[in-house]
Formats: structure tokens, sequence, C-alpha cells
């Protein structure tokens, strides 16, 4: 049986703010559960995201509202790259944080079969 995979790649951030922070586990099988925590700005109608990296500002994909910390994710099941976004609540739901280790990064997710990468 191949097992699918995400690992998660360290890419340069865009509009991350200093006081905003995410914290994602660096890698996860497809399809499986995994944690979001965050830190900084909170509005309980801000909300964390899963979205291709080419997705435009504002725009999101499946999410959790900031409601509880962490909050639980399920990984995309479809190979691809993907990013985990805090978006501000008021539209056009700007971009508050990317999921960070460090000084603005933002992790991407690669589904990968049998240790080779699908892209």
């Amino acid at each position: 049986m191949l097992r699918k995979s995400l690992i998660m790649v360290v890419l340069a951030a865009g509009a991350a703010t200093a006081d905003t922070t995410i914290e994602a586990p660096s890698a996860v099988d497809a399809g499986e559960a995994f944690t979001v925590r965050w830190v900084g700005a909170h509005d309980p109608r801000d909300f964390i995201t899963i979205v291709p990296p080419d997705t435009a500002e504002g725009k999101y994909g499946p999410y959790h509202y900031a409601r509880r910390n962490p909050v639980d994710f399920t990984a995309p099941d479809d190979p691809g790259s993907y990013e985990i976004r805090y978006l501000g609540a008021t539209a056009p739901f700007p971009t508050l944080a990317r999921a960070s280790r460090g000084d603005d990064v933002s992790y991407s997710f690669r589904a990968i079969r049998s240790g080779r990468s699908l892209l």
C-alpha cells in the first residue's frame, strides 16, 4: 500500500504581522488530523484556513474560527502545496500571519508517496 504524506517546507512569507504567529507540525500525513496553535491577535471572528500558496489575499479554504486555541485540521487529500493562514475577521480578510518557525516564514505542504514528490 502506498502512503501519502504531507511535508511542510519553509518558504518566504508575505504579509505576516510581527505580533501574530502560527505554530504547526513539521510534517503530517495526507488526510490526517493535525493541530494548529497561534499567539497574538485574537478576535473570535478571526479564522485559520488552509489554501494553495497562490490563493489571493482575502480568499480562504477550509477554516476554523479563532474561538478556541488550538484548532484541529485535517490535511488535504489532494497532492499539491498549501499554506496555513490566520485571517482577520473583517473583509477583505487580511492575512495576519502564516504558519511560522522563526522570522516571518510560512509552510507549504507537499504530498508525497513512497518518498517521492508528486509535484
